[in-house]
């Protein structure tokens, strides 16, 4: 008989019910056997605090504790995980790092408005600053997500989104992809890595190509803000593909943001002195890295300042005019 330890883990949950199905028997049963299970015992989790709490019940039906239906309801979480050769523990926490990253607000019709993304690898750099910006300038519900930290490949090409426009690659994109499909306006800001938009950008965007198979086109409509984040001139290419991304997916450009970027060789501790540096290509060999090198804060940067209000708050009103 499996005995389950004391202070059990998630992990020991999993594999109690592992063997306690195949003592008893179960273990032939399908993922699909499993997930209809768990459907009945959520059912009769509802009913115990209707009981509880004086609501009316069918006389005839057999009412279980609370507790006892929220054990069922354990029991088969697991074992559908175990078929699913997925690790519950990490699971949730690879989705409690993603819900870390997101402002929760209380959106219309119960749903997010606007979708803020800040491509850069830096969670709270320029390109989070930029991007807040806007979505603050809306006065409208909205998410924001950094894609710092997060697992997302590019597109492999495998078509295997042709049949029904959702993604097949198992990464922390999928979370991203069903949250560009929901959201009515979607502002993307990404920093220049070597003349272009960074690899993180280009992989989220290049896998919004599912969304385009068979003229469904999921964006079609959705308003978008482009947010560039730059050391150079204006005219950046990372602005021009994130535009032809939005495009492509028959989006319409309301606007864009530049803001000024913050050179990594700044504060790799090396900076000083490295001649094929960003640092002393601007400045020279320097003996102090000082704040007069460094870009103010978005916040500080005027022209980037009033593009985000002008930008946002044009959007917000179109979306309040829409809903």
């Amino acid at each position: 008989m499996p005995i389950l330890p004391p202070n059990p883990t998630l992990a020991d949950f999993q594999t109690y019910v592992r063997d306690m199905e195949v003592e008893r028997g179960f273990d032939e049963q399908t993922v699909m056997h499993k997930c209809l299970l768990l459907g009945e015992e959520i059912g009769e989790l509802f009913k115990a605090p209707r009981k509880t709490n004086g609501l009316k019940v069918d006389v005839t039906s057999q009412i279980g504790a609370a507790d006892e239906e929220l054990a069922d309801v354990l029991i088969y979480l697991c074992s559908i995980a175990n078929r699913l050769d997925i690790d519950l523990e990490a699971a949730f926490r690879q989705k409690e790092a993603i819900n870390h990253n997101r402002q929760w607000t209380k959106g219309i019709r119960g749903l997010t408005v606007i979708l803020g993304i800040s491509a850069s690898g830096r969670e709270n750099g320029i390109t989070s600053e930029a991007v807040k910006a806007v979505l603050e300038a809306t006065e409208q519900p909205y998410e924001f997500v950094s894609l710092a930290g997060l697992q997302i490949n590019g597109c492999r090409g495998c078509t295997g989104c042709a049949g029904d426009n959702h993604c097949v690659v198992q990464d922390d994109w999928l979370a991203i992809g069903e949250k560009m499909r929901e959201a009515d306006a979607i502002v993307f800001g990404a920093p220049n890595y070597y003349g272009t938009i960074n690899a993180l950008g280009h992989a989220c965007l290049e896998r919004t190509f599912c969304f385009r198979h068979r003229e469904v086109f999921s964006l079609a409509g959705k308003l978008s803000v482009v947010v560039t984040v730059d050391g150079g001139a204006q005219n950046s290419a990372v602005g021009d593909f994130i535009r032809k991304m939005m495009q492509s997916n028959l989006m319409s450009v309301v606007g864009s943001v530049y803001a000024e970027g913050y050179s990594q060789c700044l504060t790799c501790g090396y900076g000083l002195d490295c001649a094929v540096g960003g640092v002393v290509g601007r400045y020279g060999f320097l003996e102090k890295i000082g704040p007069e090198h460094c870009p103010p804060r978005f916040a500080e940067q005027e022209s980037g300042v009033f593009q985000a209000y002008k930008v946002g708050k044009t959007l917000g009103s179109i979306l309040r005019a829409r809903f």
